[in-house]
């Protein structure tokens, strides 16, 4: 092997650049804490990214997602009756559905379908 000689700056570098416990000097920054920066930075970025995803699907799918939580909370309740056709509340329980002042609807029968 062919030993060529450097200079004593070159060889200071070179001893640095092996031991990567031993602090930066002449003004040169540390190479772990750089990357221990640029993880946190990352990561901090990541997550705004997320938050801010989060929030426009949930501006933009408001009302799909409302009917979607609406239809979860009856599923979850434990007084809805799904086989029922139609849970009416107790006070539209007890109206009429027809006023007496009201007329009766009607409608012209249907034509026969040949």
């Amino acid at each position: 092997m062919i030993m060529l000689p450097i200079s004593s700056r070159d060889q200071d570098r070179l001893e640095r650049s092996l031991n990567p416990n031993e602090t930066a000097c002449y003004g040169e920054s540390n190479n772990d804490q750089i990357g221990e920066m640029a993880a946190i930075t990352t990561a901090v970025v990541a997550i705004a990214a997320v938050i801010l995803g989060w929030i426009t699907i949930e501006i933009a799918c408001k009302p799909c997602l409302e009917q979607g939580r609406n239809a979860i909370d009856r599923a979850l309740d434990p007084n809805y009756d799904p086989d029922s056709a139609h849970n009416p509340s107790p006070a539209a329980a007890n109206e009429p559905l027809l006023r007496d002042d009201q007329p009766a609807p009607s409608a012209p029968p249907a034509p026969k379908i040949a």
